[in-house]
Parts: structure tokens; sequence; C-alpha cells
């Protein structure tokens, strides 16, 4: 049987800790789950924020206007996106 929450079992044996109950397991698991769209979501805010300067120039306008869409486009996937479950 394959493990289907590996990031979280990497994060407990990388933080040292041995996971002797299954709540341990568990949380480690939303945490690992959490860590990804967390990730997400600062990406998004950042790239709308540098699309949002670059348009303050009128030189760069055409890219801070793409920049800022694409950004716009990852948080809102990060908001929104139905949370990945591997459990059949």
């Amino acid at each position: 049987m394959i493990r289907q929450w590996w990031p979280a079992q990497f994060l407990l044996f990388w933080s040292g800790v041995e996971p002797r109950s299954r709540t341990l397991s568990q949380v480690a698991a939303r945490v690992a789950g959490a860590l990804g769209r967390l990730t997400t979501v600062l990406l998004g805010i950042f790239m709308t924020m540098v699309g949002l300067a670059m348009t303050v120039t009128i030189v760069m306008l055409p890219l801070g206007v793409t920049i800022g869409l694409v950004g716009v486009a990852i948080l809102l996937c990060g908001i929104f996106a139905p949370p990945m479950s591997t459990d059949g």
C-alpha cells in the first residue's frame, strides 16, 4: 500500500517526531496540505503587486497588466480551488 500523505510523513521525519498517534499524523497531513495552498495565495498576491507596480510606467504597461492578471488568476485558484484529496 502506497502512503498517500508522504509530505506529512516527511515533515514528521524531518522534524524528528515519531508518529505515535493517528491524530499527530492527521495534523501533519493538514499542515502539509495547507502549505501548498498558502504558497499559491502568497505567489498570487506577490504577482498582483508586481503587475500593479509595473503598470505605473507607460513602457511596462502591457507586461504589468499581463503579470497582474496572471497573479489574480493564481490568487483565485489558491483561494477557491477544491482541496486535493487522494482518498479513494
